[in-house]
Formats: C-alpha cells, structure tokens, sequence
C-alpha cells in the first residue's frame, strides 16, 4: 500500500458492536480470505454481525500479508500459502476477540487451493502436504467455499493497493458486497472440486518424494 496518503483515511475500529443504529446482537461470524499472486500471498479477516432487525454491519478485524519468495514459487504454492496464513490469522482472532463466534467460513478463489484442502483421498508432496495438514489442524473441509476473484478482498493483501484508491479502501476495510446480504446471496458451495490427475504436487506411488 503507498502510504503517502494514509493520514487521511478513515478506520473504523468499532466492528459495528458500538454503532448507535445497531441493535441487539442475533449472529456474528468470521470470514477469512485469502489470496496469492507473483507478488505476495495473505489472508484478512472480517466480523459479520446482525441484530434482530437483520440489520448487517460487517468489519475488517485483521489482515496479513507477505512478499513472495525471491526463489520463483508457483501460483498454486502461493496461493496455498495465503491459506495457511488465514488459518493463522484465523486461531490469533478467535482467541482475542470477546463475543461469542456462531460459524467461521473460509474463502479462497483458487480451484486447485479449494481441491487440496477438501482432498480425502489423494497424497501430496511434502509442500503441499505439510501445508494442507496444517490447514486441517485448524479448519474443517465443509468451511472453505470458493469465491470468485472480483469479490475476493484478499487480492489486496497479495497485490497491494494505492492509498488514494478510496473504492478499494472500502473493498478492504467492509469486504465483498455479498456478505451484506442474505446467505442465499452469498457465492454456491463447490461439494467436491476435483485435483487433476497430473498435478504436479500429487505424489506418484513408488516415486520418490521431492519438495
């Protein structure tokens, strides 16, 4: 982010518990994405709440971002990595914040990401697969949902963003338009995203293993 215009940016740091036109609490939940890209990978986390009036406020809690590696990494590495960081960043909310969380969802907009972490069956390399072993220590399979890259407020972790760029400012400070909406609004659920059978990270029986 350039932050040569960051003096003059707005953050609200009531997470909608504390706006006077919000009521009484009915449902609060966490969604965590994440993304990555040549340039870095990361994940940011955002706190949905609605009263009983189904009034909606939704908040940046927190984001965390890292510059790719100097050693060329592909996509899919990176962007596996943007999920362990939302994994992380997701275990170091959830024990600050003081209310009571209903459900967690996880998001990323990567099919290959999206088929490691609901694998049951296949067997991966040990990059993939101490990644995918640490994700599962965290999170359920059932959790993660894809969402498609427009509406994915994690690309802005991994690819940085202009200060004066007040549309995307919002974009990352409230996350994607659809989670102020109902749930029936909300992207469908993949139920089994398939791995190609030549993906490169699956491990091949009888061939020896390599990072």
């Amino acid at each position: 982010m350039n932050l040569s215009k960051s003096d003059s940016l707005p953050v609200d740091r009531a997470l909608g518990v504390q706006w006077n036109d919000f009521g009484t609490l009915k449902n609060a939940q966490l969604h965590v994405f994440c993304d990555g890209s040549q340039l870095g990978y990361g994940a940011c986390v955002y706190l949905r709440l609605k009263d009983e009036k189904n009034l909606i406020s939704c908040s940046l809690v927190a984001g965390k971002s890292r510059l790719a590696p100097i050693k060329q990494t592909s996509i899919p590495r990176l962007e596996l990595s943007g999920a362990v960081v939302a994994s992380r960043l997701y275990t170091l909310v959830a024990d600050e914040l003081e209310i009571n969380i209903d459900s967690v969802t996880f998001w990323t907009d990567s099919m290959i990401v999206l088929g490691y972490i609901k694998n049951k069956t296949r067997r991966f390399k040990t990059f993939v697969g101490n990644r995918v072993s640490e994700i599962h220590d965290v999170t359920s399979r059932d959790q993660w949902r894809n969402v498609d890259t427009a509406s994915n407020p994690a690309d802005v972790a991994s690819r940085g963003m202009r200060a004066s760029d007040f549309k995307t400012m919002k974009f990352w400070m409230h996350g994607p338009e659809f989670l102020q909406k109902d749930e029936s609004h909300w992207p469908s659920h993949l139920t089994k995203p398939e791995l190609d059978d030549d993906d490169t990270e699956l491990k091949k029986r009888g061939c020896r293993q390599h990072n």
